[in-house]
């Protein structure tokens, strides 16, 4: 089967045209994504998966989720950002989450499809005005699945690098819910109060996203000080990410593949 034939399985192709880039309603998509990302830092492309795929993802990530590898640490809230040495040291806060490995989805996993797709690689390199763009040759973090069970949480922290592409499998019973505060440290505006304003709720710039399952999302998160609020019930929420690189044949380095998985 070609590689539009297969997204036109997975993907709402008449919404989101991806497999027609050159089309005026292809480069309007582009266009709408660079407009949502310069506006806010995130896109969102909500129904972006079909039901029937989508719930064959949720089906197998379901099945999955008790085999994530759980971690639960202290960390942070940045990443070798450039601070002044007399302010006091960022607050530290908790990750706890569980990972499953790209290795361990089967073959034919519509969600490994899709990854393995050239044309959404080129709409994702397109949305990110990233070309170019190559999909990482990681054998386990390539397109893997985060687990969020009850009591895990993601606590403020900005990311090592923008562009994080992340598509809602499963929301949580209860909690979950994903926060940022827009280009929180954008033109050296980042400061220890201002953080712990917004960590303490304090701070009225805070954005929570209305997140559904089969929502695509594009987030630059380097720039935006964000979190997963805390899990609760019996239903984890399940997020798939896609990791791309601007050097073919990427890996990740051993230290994170023990963090995440353990191995």
């Amino acid at each position: 089967m070609g590689d539009a034939a297969f997204l036109a399985g997975i993907v709402d192709l008449e919404r989101y045209p991806i497999a027609d880039p050159a089309s005026p309603q292809g480069r309007a998509l582009v266009d709408d994504c660079h407009r949502q990302l310069d506006e806010t830092g995130v896109c969102l492309l909500p129904g972006f998966i079909r039901p029937a795929p989508l719930s064959s993802m949720i089906g197998e990530a379901c099945a999955l989720a008790p085999h994530a590898h759980h971690t639960d640490h202290w960390r942070s809230v940045d990443y070798e950002l450039d601070r002044n040495p007399d302010d006091p040291a960022p607050r530290a806060t908790r990750a706890s989450i569980g990972a499953v490995a790209y290795d361990r989805l089967t073959p034919d996993a519509p969600l490994r499809g899709l990854y393995e797709s050239d044309e959404f690689t080129a709409f994702i390199a397109a949305a990110l005005n990233a070309r170019p763009l190559y999909r990482c040759a990681d054998p386990l973090t390539s397109c893997m699945l985060t687990v969020a069970g009850s009591g895990d949480e993601l606590g403020w922290h900005y990311d090592a690098n923008d562009g994080v592409v992340s598509l809602l499998l499963q929301s949580a019973a209860s909690g979950g819910g994903f926060e940022f505060a827009p280009g929180s440290r954008d033109h050296g505006t980042a400061t220890p109060d201002m953080e712990n304003a917004i960590m303490d709720g304090g701070h009225k710039g805070v954005v929570r996203l209305p997140l559904e399952p089969g929502t695509l999302s594009l987030f630059n998160g380097h720039h935006s000080l964000h979190r997963v609020t805390p899990v609760g019930g019996d239903q984890p929420r399940i997020i798939a990410l896609f990791s791309y690189s601007d050097e073919p044949d990427y890996v990740f380095s051993d230290k994170i593949h023990r963090n995440f998985f353990g191995r």
